[in-house]
């Protein structure tokens, strides 16, 4: 049986109660699956509301994280999450390096990376968000709204720049993986996203276009943590439907799927993880 991966961050909820009522549905959804052999599940929390929901939920069944940290070490900011603040909540993990940060807010692959290293070593879990950041040019400029960024691909598919994009995604696999530690590798993955998958316009991105920069992101994660006992994980988070991310898990092509609710209903990850996983019991 194979392991796969179900995120589903939370972007659009009124309090902390919907994310736990949410949440609870998902579980209930995925009980008959054995963790750890047939999938996980992650649940991606707004930092208002992180207390609260970790207090709320059974985590035998989910890992909860928070949508981002602080730097570490460097100007704290208002409204930021503390790596040391994450400690005393008793969260799972964080995510690092989400692309609606890197367009929205300008992040540096140095700053993800000091996000990263900082989780990893504290011993909590982390995925890195990778991807293009902007349309068109595929990552050579930064966008500066998502909407915008969805625009620039709107019905522009055969546009895209593959090799403008694998080298933007290389570069920041590579920073995000600098100085992780061998100990922290099964503790890790990718969430590979795309600028025009995000905001009010997002569209699909063709499956050869994909499959091709998966190909890329995997060749990236070999040549950054060559030593690596395990493939690290990727988990697709761009625009798609629920047949398709189906296909996509069934395949094997990924290894997870990172979805919002912007996209996603919870009705509706619930039924591709009853699909996927279902499909795959002896």
């Amino acid at each position: 049986m194979t392991l796969r991966f179900f995120c589903y961050s939370f972007m659009r909820v009124c309090g902390a109660g919907e994310v736990v009522e949410d949440i609870a549905a998902m579980i209930e959804a995925s009980r008959a699956f054995e963790r750890k052999s047939a999938m996980m599940l992650f649940a991606f929390v707004p930092t208002p509301l992180l207390a609260e929901v970790l207090s709320g939920v059974d985590r035998s069944f989910v890992k909860v994280s928070a949508q981002d940290i602080a730097v570490p070490h460097a100007c704290e900011i208002a409204g930021e999450l503390s790596l040391e603040r994450l400690l005393q909540l008793d969260a799972d993990m964080a995510l690092a390096g989400s692309l609606d940060r890197r367009i929205a807010l300008g992040e540096t692959d140095e700053r993800i990376a000091r996000k990263m290293d900082a989780l990893l070593r504290s011993g909590l879990k982390s995925v890195l968000g990778v991807g293009e950041l902007s349309g068109g040019g595929c990552g050579d400029g930064v966008t500066s709204d998502l909407d915008g960024a969805a625009a620039d691909l709107d019905g522009a598919a055969s546009d895209l720049d593959g090799a403008a994009a694998d080298r933007a995604i290389e570069q920041q696999i590579a920073a995000g993986f600098a100085s992780v530690p061998e100990s922290a590798y099964f503790r890790t993955g990718v969430v590979y996203q795309h600028a025009w998958s995000m905001g009010e316009r997002a569209c699909k991105t063709p499956r050869g276009y994909v499959e091709a920069r998966l190909a890329a992101i995997r060749g990236a994660l070999r040549k950054a943590v060559p030593d690596a006992p395990i493939d690290i994980p990727v988990f697709y988070g761009g625009c798609t439907g629920e047949d398709e991310a189906v296909s996509y898990l069934g395949e094997g092509l990924f290894d997870g799927i990172f979805v919002d609710d912007r996209q996603w209903s919870p009705r509706s990850f619930c039924s591709v993880i009853e699909r996927v996983c279902g499909c795959e019991r002896p």
